[in-house]
């Protein structure tokens, strides 16, 4: 658990009593899933057959910072596997997971439509249209997915601190490590000189704090630490830069 399903932010019992109670709660009635330490066990065994580095290493994709075509790594691990992936990223459009959908008989399928578009989730929240970037091999490499839900996250996204508006200029910047806009704070990506070289503060006013104890819409939900904190809160989808729980989905920056 501690070599392939680590929690990239160091809090390994944290991250894994979350993967339990979220999905591996869901395999009860699933054969040879039901318990944790078949769950566990079960996922790392898929994970090893899965191969996903094996397969991207086939079509000379290797995680040593480059950047890649999206629908380059999706043609590779088809090409091994069989399925499409599903590929969630970070800032940057930073590769952070590999998901892939399993049947209850624990065979490869492809993925139903309302798996790749979770409302909040960032299972595969990769923008095709731009390069992905396959973060260097001295990152924890991507577990494989938990049965039957895509994979847990895996390395780190670049820090904000290696991107500057300074030098990127006050704008959008498509596969930057962070961004200048106005809009940067609703995703969590904003530089951190941004204030200060662009002229104004991306939250001039921040939402007071939700009275009922529950994420809305332009107010601040309870305070937090990890994402894990807020996903039992009605309405409540991740924890945001800001320290409280959110309904704002990081992809879009509104609620649901």
């Amino acid at each position: 658990m501690k070599q392939r399903w680590p929690s990239y932010t160091g809090q390994n019992d944290e991250f894994w009593g979350h993967e339990w109670t979220k999905h591996g709660t869901c395999c009860d009635d699933t054969s040879g899933l039901s318990s944790q330490a078949d769950f566990f066990a079960g996922a790392l065994s898929l994970r090893s057959k899965a191969q996903l580095l094996s397969a991207l290493a086939a079509a000379s994709i290797t995680p040593n910072g480059s950047s890649y075509s999206y629908a380059a790594m999706a043609a590779a691990i088809k090409a091994k596997i069989g399925v499409n992936p599903l590929m969630g990223c970070k800032t940057g459009n930073t590769l952070s997971e590999i998901g892939l959908c399993y049947s209850k008989s624990m065979t490869l399928q492809e993925c139903d439509q309302s798996v790749k578009t979770q409302s909040g989730d960032e299972v595969s929240d990769c923008d095709s249209t731009v390069a992905v970037v396959f973060p260097s091999s001295s990152s924890p490499s991507p577990p494989s997915p938990s049965p039957p839900s895509p994979s847990p996250p895996s390395p780190s996204p670049p820090s904000p601190s290696s991107g500057r508006c300074a030098t990127q200029g006050c704008k959008f910047t498509a596969g930057a490590p962070c961004q200048c806009n106005d809009s940067c704070d609703s995703y969590d990506d904003c530089c951190p000189d941004y204030s200060t070289v662009c002229g104004h503060s991306p939250t001039p006013t921040p939402p007071s704090p939700s009275p009922s104890g529950k994420c809305t819409e332009g107010a601040r939900g309870p305070a937090c630490s990890s994402d894990s904190d807020c996903t039992s809160i009605t309405d409540c989808v991740r924890c945001a830069s800001s320290g409280y729980c959110t309904c704002a989905d990081k992809s879009t920056g509104k609620c649901a």
